[in-house]
């Protein structure tokens, strides 16, 4: 299975689910892998506790990432959890921004990457972030920007850190 947007995890779901279930009836607790674990995996992990565990997208999200700090599902497989909880609880928890014309990320990870922006930045900074007199696409630009690097620093520093 591919870590790409276009790749259709519905055909997996209830199969993946059911396996977890089971190993955790026998063994007490699942552990599931993909190459990084950050995108297909924590997707599982993310959609089991959505579906089984009946928690909100958004919770399910949280719970994983506090779990693995390092998840960051691709935007194709959070579509697809979103249409997921809209199917099983009939509302959605998250849903998908595009802060940049032709990028897009769900609102949970862009929340994420804001607050660890603008912890790394000194007062000033932020200050002079939030005050600059320039039209919005810039604003989201020059934001998404450090938020890209922030967010591949974390996981650059995360994966470095098991090698």
């Amino acid at each position: 299975m591919q870590d790409d947007e276009n790749t259709d995890l519905t055909p997996f779901w209830q199969l993946i689910f059911k396996e977890i279930e089971d190993t955790r009836k026998s063994a007490g607790r699942a552990l599931l892998l993909c190459a990084m674990g950050i995108s297909r995996s924590a997707t599982f992990a993310i959609g089991y506790l959505l579906c089984i565990e009946k928690l909100s997208l958004r919770e399910s999200y949280k719970h994983v990432q506090m779990c693995r700090n390092i998840i960051c599902p691709n935007v194709g497989f959070f579509q697809q959890l979103i249409d997921l909880e809209k199917k099983i609880h009939s509302t959605t928890s998250v849903t998908i921004l595009e802060p940049i014309k032709g990028v897009k990320v769900a609102d949970v990870v862009w929340q994420e990457l804001y607050e660890e922006m603008m912890e790394t930045m000194s007062e000033a900074d932020r200050h002079s972030l939030r005050s600059l007199n320039t039209n919005i696409e810039s604003v989201n630009s020059l934001t998404f920007y450090f938020k890209i690097n922030l967010c591949f620093k974390k996981h650059h520093n995360a994966l470095m850190k098991h090698m």
